[in-house]
């Protein structure tokens, strides 16, 4: 029991040192990579998808929240499989190999987000006409 214990402790000691490890490569070669996620990830929909890819959310779920089709979802997912970006196992959901998001396309998901507020807003506004002729039909 003992051994099985200093052998997770050493375990964790080897994966702490490994990510910071991977977060001093990341930092160190950001803008790299930024440019070579830029090089595949060529609109701002793909831009998207990268940033919603966490590991837990399945096509359908990075569909709804990015506001593309599944289909379109699932080819740029065959394309970063291709490339050796993600992992993408049939019935789960995909995961990044590199887990870098370039900062400045976090705020895209923002503009998602505003554009359904739109349509949510616009279609109660339209809901509402549509009751206000009603009541002027009566």
């Amino acid at each position: 029991m003992k051994r099985m214990n200093k052998q997770n402790k050493e375990d964790r000691l080897t994966l702490r040192e490994l990510k910071k490890i991977s977060k001093i490569l990341l930092l160190a070669h950001g803008k790299q990579l930024d440019a070579e996620l830029g090089r595949i990830a060529t609109t701002d929909d793909r831009k998207r998808v990268w940033v919603l890819i966490d590991g837990k959310l399945d096509p359908e779920g990075i569909s709804k929240q990015s506001g593309l089709s599944v289909g379109s979802v699932r080819n740029f997912l065959t394309v970063l499989e291709k490339a050796e970006l993600v992992e993408n196992p049939y019935g789960k959901p995909p995961v990044k190999l590199i887990d870098y998001v370039p900062p400045k396309w976090i705020g895209l998901l923002n503009v998602v987000e505003a554009g359904n507020t739109r349509k949510s807003e616009k279609s109660n506004s339209e809901s509402e006409g549509s009751d206000r002729k009603s009541a002027e039909e009566m």
